[in-house]
């Protein structure tokens, strides 16, 4: 997001075509892999993941998110920049 709407659609390393399926990569090196592409399934999700983990076997959840701009983003980027109020103060 602040990518697109700070810098002007000027992006870096994050323009991916093709989204790979982490979950399955996970698999692939011997770990508990789940997407997870509904909200009403992250309960769930997160249960099995700690399961997986009391076990002893690493888990990683891939979460589907929406590419809605966020307005907290821009806040969050111009609070660090130092243009907010209460923002610390660059040295």
């Amino acid at each position: 997001d602040i990518q697109t709407y700070v810098y002007g659609q000027r992006y870096l390393g994050t323009d991916l075509h093709v989204q790979p399926d982490f979950a399955k990569i996970a698999e692939g090196y011997g770990c508990y892999g789940e997407r997870v592409v509904a909200s009403q399934d992250v309960a769930g999700a997160l249960g099995r993941a700690l399961e997986e983990n009391r076990a002893g076997r690493p888990a990683v959840l891939d979460f589907a998110v929406g590419n809605d701009r966020l307005t907290q983003s821009t806040e969050f980027f111009t609070y660090f920049r130092g243009e907010m109020p209460g923002a610390p103060k660059k040295t």
